[in-house]
């Protein structure tokens, strides 16, 4: 009965469900998706300054391009496997690159996204091959 006095403005609400000021946008949230060519098994993705990117995630798996499907489940194919990778925009610019290896042992890496610099409340979203 409360709520419903509080939905019609007969009482005021309280203290908890009162709006909350948002935060600023100072992270930008990056996703990248894997497709496969040469890579076989685990492949690393690579995140952070131009020259200095460091491991960020690993991925596992393939994505389930085509299927209607893929919207209800997590894609094993990306990382992260869903939402984003936040990192802060004051940091930027940023390189995206993903290592792996081939059927053979051999590294390989897929072409570098970037240097770009990134704004605050940016979701980027790669595809890169591997």
């Amino acid at each position: 009965m409360n709520r419903i006095f509080r939905s019609f403005g007969f009482r005021p609400p309280s203290a908890a469900e009162q709006e909350q000021p948002k935060p600023a946008y100072t992270d930008a949230w990056f996703a990248v998706t894997l497709v496969r060519e040469k890579a076989r098994g685990p492949v690393n993705v690579l995140i952070g300054p131009p020259g200095a990117a460091a491991v960020a995630g690993t991925i596992t798996g393939t994505s389930w391009k085509g299927a209607w499907w893929r919207f209800f489940l997590r894609d094993k194919g990306r990382f992260p496997q869903s939402g984003g990778h936040a990192m802060p925009a004051a940091s930027g610019p940023y390189e995206v690159v993903l290592q792996g290896v081939d059927g053979n042992k051999n590294p390989v890496a897929s072409a570098t996204w970037g240097p770009y610099p990134v704004s605050g409340g940016g979701i980027i979203d790669i595809e890169l091959t591997v």
